[in-house]
């Protein structure tokens, strides 16, 4: 077993060193993103139309089952969606009624990846956090492309019973493929990180960590490593959904797996914990800034794609003030 560095701390961590910079610039460059509210609705329709619907949900299930021999990518990927769109309904409910109105549900979602706290935010903070909820797909997309095309065309055309026209254009399941196909850019699953660190925790790596927790902004760019395995050569394997707040760390294929979940300045993490966190997060910040700054730059390509591709639709909703109904699925329970 490692020995446990000491538990006293500083009460001013030292900065988190080398890669933090990029990641806060990173921040800086999603948030200044030129995003409106109207995109974000269309989002969240598109999603629940077609992504939660009984015909695209099973349809990539069983494409990851028999493609990837597994389902879980997939499965976590529509908790995922599932919890943005409740989000977004719980922010207009609130927004068009009273605060009191808005619904709780998020909290149900087992998945956890959306810290309740931050729903408030601005639409470029959400685009962040739809690219990274997509990007979890993002390996086999490629190959997903001609899947869902075939989809598409293979899906029914069914009228929403609670429109009274079709003025909003592409939904259902065609609208999610493009929506996916604007967000989407392949890339690697796996961040691989030479050299190794399997060496005794210390109290530096404690501080570090500590630090990496107090000077990254929490916001878009938490999405940053979604869907990403950042792996070591001596077989540790760590995976975020809130970089660096909410992930779990995995040790030589071993199917146990250490959870956490850190506030804000770490202030109730154990010395151990923090001492392990960091002395393998601290040697792999070079490389994940580039990742960092890689997102942000994805994102606003996202951005463009998605402008491009509901250009009609935009436009529509902009001038008619109009928005689609937000909904997280037709069936009861889904």
């Amino acid at each position: 077993m490692p020995k446990s560095p000491s538990k006293e701390t500083t009460p001013h961590p030292p900065p988190a060193g080398e890669g933090v910079g990029a990641w806060i610039e990173a921040d800086r460059a999603i948030r200044s993103l030129e995003v409106g509210p109207g995109l974000i609705r269309w989002l969240a329709h598109l999603s629940g139309e077609g992504g939660e619907s009984a015909w695209t949900k099973p349809a990539l299930i069983r494409f990851y089952e028999e493609k990837a021999g597994e389902t879980d990518t997939a499965e976590r990927f529509f908790a995922e969606l599932r919890e943005l769109v409740l989000a977004v309904q719980a922010v207009e409910v609130g927004r068009r009624y009273a605060p009191w109105a808005s619904v709780t549900a998020i909290a149900d979602v087992p998945t956890s990846t959306l810290d309740p706290a931050t729903t408030i935010a601005s639409p470029s903070v959400w685009l962040a956090r739809w690219v990274g909820c997509c990007q979890r797909i993002a390996a086999h997309f490629e190959e997903l492309k001609p899947f869902l095309a075939d989809l598409v065309e293979e899906s029914p055309v069914v009228p929403d019973e609670e429109s009274d026209d079709i003025r909003h254009g592409e939904a259902g399941v065609a609208g999610f493929a493009k929506m996916l196909d604007s967000l989407i850019e392949s890339i690697p699953t796996r961040i691989d990180i030479p050299g190794s660190s399997a060496k005794v925790p210390s109290e530096e790596d404690a501080q570090r960590f500590r630090a990496l927790l107090h000077d990254l902004p929490k916001g878009p760019i938490e999405s940053a490593l979604r869907g990403r395995t950042i792996r070591y050569e001596d077989g540790v394997e760590l995976r975020f959904l809130r970089f660096p707040h909410l992930g779990d760390l995995s040790w030589d294929g071993s199917p146990s797996r250490l959870y956490f979940q850190l506030d804000a300045d770490g202030a109730h993490l154990p010395a151990g914990l923090a001492a392990t966190l960091g002395a393998y997060v601290g040697p792999a910040m070079p490389a994940l800034a580039v990742e960092a700054s890689a997102f942000a730059t994805r994102c606003t390509r996202a951005r463009d794609r998605l402008r491009s591709a509901f250009s009609t639709e935009l436009v529509a909703m902009a001038l008619t003030e109009e928005l689609p109904n937000v909904r997280a699925g037709d069936s009861e329970g889904a």
